[in-house]
């Protein structure tokens, strides 16, 4: 180890003088929080000094933060509010930290040094580089983790960024996600491209799974689409990234705006902003294999977030969440929510102290006991500094699952094994029943004729509801199959023939942009274009046909009006002096056993949502799909 120098420091926090207030100086900025393996909470920051900047640390004690500790200083650092230092107690004794040192080029041209502990912070060693590239790019957005008795590190690389930019191979001259490990002796042991084309400008992280760390990024397309990936490491190699959910946001730069993950034994949830469709909003997804699949994610706020995600994993497996919310004029309140893994979001609780929060900081939370501590920037009259605070965990409100009240006893009655969701135009949750299933993928069947319809008649593959389909003389096995169809009629038999002609017609190439347009379910269509929502190819959870549903009457999805209004039309099953139902039910057949209804109803008290679906592997039980429905919405008095 070296001795105290102007460029690395020495100075363990004191143990029984710690203020109760963090001092952090004038012009701080850039707080991370890490928990260490004994449940140490550490928050580092940057600070200026008259030479240039310090990376400083404070371990958080019984009577308050202990007194700032110097790591490094230097005068040609890289500063900059969304891609900050950390420092990271990995073990007992080893402790990690990092900062990034700008190149004589400037701009974004700049260098990861890490500098390693081995007696808790006490001391620490020279800087090091894991990348060994030397090109004038961008190095940086790093995570620390524990691995193989050493250090794990995550960055974004930008060593292809001395390529001229080719608009025709944007990944020739793209960014990078690379990852090193080193020993204690900074040997590095092992040197891996995780992702050769990511988001240029968004954070990584890292989580240990019971089988080993999983990173999770923001991915890059050819096509500029940048959604949530993660790369998971087996047998010592990274995997190739795949998408935590298929947001398909496309947007032409990076929006500055990374994800969280956390990891629990198998259990990983991932957080994150999205504003695919112009519709911003913060999700969370769990996966209970690791990281190898993850369920359809949950909506965690849509009133103008601005993202700059946190979390942290509560006992029981909830993640509470934080976030910016723009309050207009530039300015934003940092929120906290807590969210289960059955889907219940918990009510936005506003950080105590934090109306000066700069609103495209990255706040920082971490669980201390029973205590939730929360770390952000200020800005105010165009100074920064950095602020903390302590919350009791029972002070953020609990997520409470809508009840699923009389549908459970629907259900039991009738001796099924499903789930089904209702909720208002607006979002709110009227019930919930198998909240685990509701949020599970299956194939749509027949029920995807309700956005085949719009698909039809906005392709112009059919003109209205009464367009006409010639049958072929084809016995298809179904009396009401085997004759000539309209447009209205082929969806109210669920004429299959009917709808497979449309999807030869409307093709792959289209389908995929409306799967897309309409961010339905996996967006999948598989190898043959008129089988894939029934095949399993295409796969959607109830919460996500519900969501879709709600994206059509609000027209979310822009199609045009007269489209929209036939579509509904056609969608309607009965009406009736108090209400009227707009429905379709599906099923897969006995080898996928599931039976779905899907739709809305429109009462004076308003338009409530449901989507259902049962195990199903007996034709002679499907007529339980519309009994089991009716029941449950009439239990709940919606008509």
């Amino acid at each position: 180890m070296l001795p105290l120098s102007l460029l690395w420091a020495c100075g363990a926090p004191p143990e029984s003088s710690a203020p109760a207030m963090l001092k952090a100086g004038p012009g701080s900025m850039g707080p991370n929080l890490a928990t260490g393996p004994d449940g140490d909470v550490v928050l580092s920051w940057m600070e200026p000094v008259d030479a240039g900047h310090e990376l400083r640390f404070s371990v958080r004690q019984d009577d308050g933060w202990s007194a700032p500790a110097t790591i490094a200083s230097g005068d040609n650092w890289f500063v900059n509010w969304a891609d900050f230092p950390s420092v990271v107690p990995l073990g007992e004794h080893l402790w990690a930290a990092h900062w990034l040192v700008s190149q004589p080029e400037g701009g974004y041209a700049y260098d990861v040094n890490v500098s390693l502990s081995q007696d808790g912070g006490v001391s620490w060693g020279e800087p090091f580089l894991p990348h060994v590239d030397g090109t004038p790019t961008e190095h940086g957005f790093v995570t620390l983790y524990p691995d193989s008795n050493g250090v794990g590190v995550v960055w974004l690389d930008g060593r292809k960024m001395v390529n001229e930019y080719d608009e025709n191979d944007v990944g020739a001259s793209g960014m990078t996600l690379r990852a090193g490990t080193f020993g204690v002796d900074q040997v590095p042991i092992r040197s891996d491209l995780v992702d050769d084309l990511t988001c240029d400008c968004c954070q990584t992280d890292v989580a240990l799974t019971d089988e080993g760390p999983v990173v999770v990024y923001r991915d890059r397309t050819v096509d500029e689409v940048r959604d949530i990936y993660v790369a998971r490491r087996e047998y010592g190699e990274w995997q190739t990234g795949a998408a935590v959910s298929d947001d398909n946001w496309e947007i032409p730069a990076c929006p500055v705006n990374g994800p969280i993950i956390r990891a629990n034994g198998l259990g990983v949830a991932v957080a994150w902003f999205t504003a695919a469709d112009d519709r911003p909003m913060v999700k969370v997804a769990w996966s209970d294999d690791a990281g190898r699949t993850f369920g359809a994610p949950v909506i965690v706020a849509d009133d103008r977030p601005l993202g700059h995600v946190g979390a942290a994993m509560l006992p029981g497996g909830e993640m509470l969440v934080s976030y910016h919310r723009s309050i207009g004029a530039g300015a934003a309140e940092l929120l906290l929510q807590r969210v289960s893994p059955s889907g219940a979001v918990g009510a936005p609780y506003p950080v105590p102290d934090s109306g000066d929060v700069f609103a495209f900081s990255v706040p920082q939370v971490a669980v201390d006991g029973d205590e939730i501590v929360v770390a952000w920037t200020n800005s105010k009259d165009d100074a920064y500094s950095i602020q903390t605070t302590a919350l009791a965990l029972d002070a953020i409100p609990t997520p409470v699952d809508a009840p699923a009240g009389p549908i459970a006893s629907v259900f039991e009655q009738h001796g099924i094994d499903g789930a089904m969701v209702v909720e208002t135009l607006s979002g709110d949750a009227i019930a919930r029943h198998n909240p685990r299933r509701l949020a599970t993928r299956f194939s749509p069947a027949s029920t995807f004729k309700i956005p085949n319809t719009l698909i039809a008649l906005d392709r112009g593959v059919v003109e209205s509801a009464e367009s006409t389909f010639t049958w072929d003389g084809t016995d298809r096995g179904r009396e009401q199959w085997n004759r000539d169809q309209t447009l209205r009629s082929a969806y109210q038999v669920s004429c299959v023939w009917c709808y497979q002609e449309i999807a030869r017609a409307v093709g792959e190439e289209a389908y995929t942009q409306a799967l897309e347009r309409m961010n339905y379910g996996n967006r999948a269509i598989g190898d043959a274009v008129d089988t894939f929502w029934l095949d399993g190819s295409l796969t959607i959870s109830a919460d996500e046909q519900v969501e879709f549903l709600r994206g059509v009457l609000n027209n979310y999805f822009h199609y045009e009006e007269d489209h929209q209004r036939a579509l509904l039309d056609i969608m309607r099953v009965e009406q009736a002096e108090d209400f009227s139902l707009h429905a379709k039910t599906g099923w897969t057949g006995p080898d996928l056993a599931v039976g779905w209804n899907v739709g809305y109803v429109v009462t004076d008290e308003g338009t409530f949502l449901f989507a259902m679906n049962m195990v199903l592997d007996d034709v002679e039980q499907a007529s339980l799909r519309t009994t089991v429905t009716m029941e449950a919405l009439r239990a709940l008095g919606l008509f």
